[in-house]
């Protein structure tokens, strides 16, 4: 009996097991997944893509599956259908209804769909994963993108255009128009926009969304791609690190043609064993060969296993950097130095973080700046963008623009964390925290009898604070330091502005800084030079041919290289003008830095342990002075038991 029962289980055995290997056998290795968003001015560069693709063709172990959305009045090519359709693309297929999918699953095929809905990008995922099953997936966002801005940010920049003085009748009327239709949308739909526009609809797909879709049932995939603009940025791997492992995308913008994606549609079909690193590796290397190694695209692949351990990085060195509040001046050099994207709020995250692990004077900025750097070399497992993009941006408005109110954990995970307590703080530090202010000028009461005038004519037409032609600049206040050349009038100018000698300790950082506006008209000369005791003068800063604005801040040490007491001054040469424009400077700063003492540091020796435990009990229990700004650790205006504990803590690594 048991004979019989092994027997008849094991002829049971053998058309199930036949079943399931045949099964597996019909799984692909790669199904591809294009949400191909057309419904917009792109639809004719959609069509080309689809075309692309379609040179090469599914086969049986990669699936090209595609949601083409489409609109009036871009394209009439191939039916100039209007609504959406689904295909398996295969080789020399073209997007026409009686090639697409006629049947979704629900006895439908083709009907009008809105891309900027999440429920329908959840239902195309969920679709193509249970009609062409495969090991890996790829879902490749397909439309215009600007990272995760809103359009809110939108109509105030608009707003902004439109207070600006010169503008036009007829571009102040198309600006109200575009104003008027976003604050309808805006009102509409109140949450932030990231991709995927639709024109019928008037919908876009926010962050948020795209996060709610991949994070549904089953549409999580092995690498989310994005053939839209600005999409690289930290905020937004972040945001779908639980629910892809590689992410592509680029920092910067993104030609209207977009991925090569006849090259790479053959690449996965001649290769559908490579990994999931390395098919995103691939994508970047063939946008990169198709571009141009010189060009000034970008592209990247992130593996998005690391941006929990990059945010904690981040939260790490916002907190220090805070809590020191003697660092600002090296995080604005560093900002100074760091590109920015299309879109002037996206900042290249690696440039900015070698920056401040390059100049940064406090060990514990140092250390945390070089672990973000580690960890972004092995997060950015290829990059396409040489040294203007390096794999991620992040959010960073310059001070004057303020931080949005959309930037907000409500509408993005990342603002959870200590990045945006670090832009509010960075937007009103005080660059000279941790530094003696040894020279200080703001023209208040004229030009000071001890600085120095060359008039190079003799004729009173230099330097002056009188603003003799009542110059408007809107990174000055007056009074300020002008020569004007325009004012001057038909004569050849050099004209000189020099500070008073200034004794400095050169064994310490010391820094120039100032605003200015320079404006150019030819061939004019803006230098700023510095002279170390009695030795010639040395150029640190020129402009010529170009305008330039704003605050500047000029490390002078590389000009010193002397040690000990030492006097400086700085002049601001203004030379071969000829009936040109004009040059204004103003809160002229020399700073040299002194150090804050870092709380808990009792010894200032540079770290805290068990000896500032000792300190700090001694002043609890008053055998030695109280030290309120350095052991007074929650700010209760006393040195008590409450503070040992705390640097206690710290000393262990608890806090």
């Amino acid at each position: 009996m048991k004979q019989k029962f092994l027997k008849s289980l094991f002829c049971i055995a053998i058309p199930v097991l036949l079943i399931f290997t045949i099964h597996a056998n019909c799984q692909a290795k790669w199904t591809v997944m294009i949400y191909l968003d057309g419904d917009n001015n792109l639809e004719k560069y959609a069509i080309n893509d689809f075309l692309e693709m379609s040179s090469v063709g599914s086969t049986s172990e990669v699936n090209f599956v595609v949601q083409f959305d489409r609109i009036a009045g871009y394209d009439t090519r191939y039916g100039n259908w209007t609504n959406t359709q689904r295909f398996r693309v295969t080789k020399d297929m073209e997007p026409t209804i009686d090639n697409a999918i006629s049947d979704w699953g629900d006895g439908y095929g083709g009907r009008e769909t809105n891309s900027g809905d999440p429920e329908v990008l959840v239902s195309f995922i969920k679709w193509a994963k249970q009609n062409y099953p495969a090991e890996h997936y790829v879902l490749i966002l397909w439309d215009h993108g600007d990272g995760w801005k809103t359009l809110n940010e939108v109509a105030k920049n608009i707003e902004q255009g439109l207070r600006q003085p010169g503008i036009s009748r007829a571009e102040k009327i198309s600006l109200e128009k575009t104003l008027k239709e976003l604050k309808r949308k805006i009102h509409a739909r109140r949450y932030q926009k990231s991709m995927c526009f639709d024109y019928t609809s008037s919908d876009e797909l926010t962050l948020k969304e795209i996060r709610q879709a991949l994070s549904s049932e089953n549409c999580d995939v092995d690498i989310i791609g994005f053939d839209a603009c600005l999409m690289g940025m930290v905020e937004i791997a972040y945001e779908l690190r639980s629910y892809a492992k590689y992410m592509v995308a680029s920092e910067d913008s993104i030609v209207v043609t977009g991925y090569p994606y006849d090259v790479i549609s053959q690449d996965i079909v001649n290769n559908f064993a490579i990994t999931p690193e390395e098919f995103a590796r691939h994508i970047v290397q063939h946008y990169a060969d198709f571009y141009g190694h010189y060009s000034t695209e970008t592209l990247s692949a992130i593996n998005l296993s690391l941006m929990s351990q990059l945010y904690e990085a981040i939260n790490s060195i916002c907190a220090s950097a805070i809590e020191l509040d003697n660092q600002w001046i090296y995080f604005y050099i560093a900002l100074s130095k760091t590109p920015h994207f299309d879109d002037q709020d996206y900042k290249d995250l690696k440039t900015f973080v070698e920056e401040v692990s390059s100049n940064a004077s406090d060990p514990t900025i140092i250390n945390e700046a070089s672990n973000i750097i580690d960890i972004l070399n092995n997060a950015i497992i290829e990059n396409f963008g040489g040294l203007t993009g390096k794999g991620l941006s992040i959010y960073f408005p310059d001070a004057t623009a303020g931080i949005s109110p959309e930037y907000s954990p409500e509408n993005l995970e990342f603002a959870s964390g200590r990045w945006k307590s670090f832009l509010e703080k960075f937007s009103t530090a005080n660059i000279s925290n941790g530094f003696a202010v040894v020279l200080l000028e703001t023209f208040d009461s004229g030009i000071p009898a001890d600085w120095t005038i060359v008039d190079g004519n003799n004729d009173n037409m230099t330097w002056t604070t009188t603003n003799p032609k009542n110059r408007v600049i809107s990174n000055l206040d007056s009074p300020f330091a002008i020569v004007d050349s325009d004012w001057a009038g038909r004569v050849w100018m050099n004209e000189q502005i020099i500070t008073r000698s200034v004794s400095i300790d050169a064994s310490k950082r010391i820094f120039l800084a100032f605003d200015h506006y320079f404006k150019s008209y030819g061939s004019e000369i803006a230098d700023v030079d510095i002279k170390v005791d009695s030795d010639q003068w040395k150029n640190i800063l020129s402009y010529q041919y170009q305008d330039a604005a704003g605050f500047l801040i000029l490390p002078l040490n590389p000009y010193i290289n002397k040690a000990g007491t030492t006097q400086i001054q700085i002049r601001w040469n203004y030379q071969n003008a000829y009936d040109a424009y004009y040059w204004a400077i103003d809160n002229i700063r020399i700073l040299q830095e002194s150090g804050i003492p870092k709380k808990g540091d009792l010894t200032e020796d540079g770290t805290i342990d068990i000896s500032d435990v000792i300190l700090c009990l001694r002043m609890s229990i008053g055998l030695d002075p109280m030290n309120i700004e350095t052991a007074d650790m929650n700010s209760d205006g006393v040195v008590d038991i409450s503070d040992v504990i705390l640097i206690l803590r710290k000393a262990v690594g608890l806090d």
